[in-house]
């Protein structure tokens, strides 16, 4: 269960009437509360400015000091109002309409990566964080492709790759998919997955595929920089392409 901002403006509505006078024991219970929501709170916040940094992390250190000794009217309730005001301000939702539990990835290890993922790259499309959150996304794509792919008795997954394969042959497009799925290419992954190939994956999400760059190519210093040197630099819809086919694929993989 995740902390909502929402819960510490009910909490401070029902503590104003009872910290203007001697904090009883009902208050104390909800300042308590108060304190141990905004600790649940702080991983899902994106606070970007440094005064709300330095002013988020000195009053709930205060805060939790206060529980901690139980000093009676050590703070004034501007604390607690500027505690809510900022959570309110800059919280990001850590799922933001996906899942971030995933229990119908097969594989272990990357549901655990999958999971991990989703929310760090919305953070960071919020933030404008672009090459994180176009990595972070191709991380979870890549995942689910991946699982997917693996989970698919070979035979099924053989005929798959030939009818690909004769389709791109007769529009005279290069044909690869050579290896293991875990060493092809996104574009290799979504098209096996897609409506020719396994049935996995919309049409539409296909097309948005080809827009997303291959987030791989960023990962080393050397290799972006070469991708870039014609001044096609990372920009924020690069960003916004990424998380939509996150979006797109988690949408068509989660079963009904």
């Amino acid at each position: 269960m995740h902390a909502h901002p929402d819960e510490l403006k009910r909490l401070l509505d029902d503590l104003r009437p009872k910290y203007r006078r001697n904090i009883d024991t009902r208050a104390w219970v909800a300042i308590q509360v108060f304190a141990e929501t905004c600790a649940d709170l702080e991983d899902a916040l994106v606070i970007t400015k440094m005064d709300d940094r330095i002013a988020w992390r000195g009053h709930l250190r205060s805060l939790q000091a206060m529980v901690k000794e139980r000093i009676e009217g050590h703070l004034t309730i501007e604390t607690f109002e500027t505690l809510a005001e900022i959570a309110g301000r800059t919280w990001s939702a850590p799922c933001a309409g996906l899942q971030r539990q995933l229990p119908w990835v097969t594989n272990a290890d990357l549901r655990r990566i999958a999971e991990r993922d989703i929310g760090s790259a919305l953070r960071a499309l919020k933030t404008e964080e672009v090459k994180s959150c176009l990595i972070l996304a191709g991380s979870v794509v890549e995942a689910l492709l991946l699982d997917r792919l693996e989970a698919t008795p070979e035979p099924e997954r053989e005929s798959a790759v030939a009818r690909v394969k004769e389709v791109q042959q007769r529009l005279g497009q290069a044909v690869k998919f050579k290896g293991a799925p875990a060493s092809w290419s996104l574009h290799e992954m979504v098209k096996i997955a897609g409506p020719t190939g396994l049935g996995r994956l919309a049409k539409r999400t296909e097309d948005v595929a080809q827009l997303v760059r291959d987030w791989r190519n960023y990962v080393h210093p050397d290799r972006e920089r070469t991708e870039t040197r014609s001044g096609d630099h990372l920009r924020l819809p690069d960003a916004m392409a990424a998380v939509a086919l996150l979006e797109a694929v988690v949408a068509d993989l989660t079963p009904p």
